[in-house]
């Protein structure tokens, strides 16, 4: 389900929109992770599950790409009691290094003239900062709301039953409103992605980086590093995804 503007949809589209982002599959690779850190697995281990994890990350990071701008705004239309997601979103565009289009052009593998280059290489890290990453990464808060939401979704009522959560998690909703507690949760775990894709900004990493690589691709590959290659200026690729600078 491809949406680009939240604020347009009913409380069921949003709500199956939400249930559509929230998918079991990226919970899953983070588990196997957590087991797997658990049990002090070798670094060949590590990788091949990081790799899968990370995959799933990005789905997530293109399904909320096009509805960002929206969703800022819904943030901007909630009341005091989002005052601290909104602050927290403050926080992440003063550090942010990169353009939204930049960040997309990443996830495709490709840069973007003008945008820094991430400085950290995944691959290339010492296998105590590899662990420490993928360590920092699976406690990422973005997993905890995701069981809220989870929660939340299987709620048929018009308001929540606060026994459903701890008190620590129902102290989160402002109030009982079914469709105003998901919307809540949701937004929190979209500023806590916001953090996490600043968090990752300076982390070079390819998913598909040691798999077979077809010959047209190649032949691309080494246009670019002989510099006889085309590059995409910032402003074309922003165009292309219709994102305005």
């Amino acid at each position: 389900m491809i949406v680009k503007d939240v604020t347009t949809l009913t409380p069921k589209q949003f709500r199956e929109w939400v249930g559509s982002v929230v998918k079991d599959s990226l919970f899953t690779a983070r588990d196997r992770l957590v087991v797997l850190l658990t049990e002090d697995a070798d670094r060949v281990v590590l990788e091949e599950e990081f790799r899968e994890f990370f995959e799933e990350y990005l789905g997530i990071a293109f399904d909320l790409e096009e509805p960002e701008v929206s969703l800022l705004v819904l943030l901007g239309e909630c009341d005091d009691d989002a005052a601290f997601l909104k602050h927290r979103v403050k926080v992440v565009e003063a550090k942010r290094q990169t353009s939204q289009a930049g960040r997309v052009a990443k996830r495709m593998g490709l840069g973007v003239l003008g945008e820094p280059p991430p400085n950290i290489k995944v691959t290339e890290l010492a296998d105590a900062d590899f662990r420490a990453l993928l360590e920092i990464l699976a406690n990422w808060p973005i997993f905890d709301l995701g069981m809220q939401i989870a929660k939340l979704l299987t709620t048929t009522s018009d308001t929540v039953n606060p026994g459903q959560f701890s008190l620590q998690e129902a102290a989160r909703f402002p109030e009982t409103s079914a469709e105003n507690c998901l919307r809540y949760a949701f937004l929190e775990f979209f500023v806590s992605y916001l953090e996490m894709e600043q968090f990752l900004e300076v982390y070079d990493y390819d998913s598909d980086d040691g798999l077979e690589v077809r010959p047209d691709l190649l032949e691309e590959i080494d246009s670019v590093e002989a510099g006889t290659a085309e590059l995409i200026s910032l402003a074309e690729l922003a165009k292309e995804f219709g994102i305005a600078l």
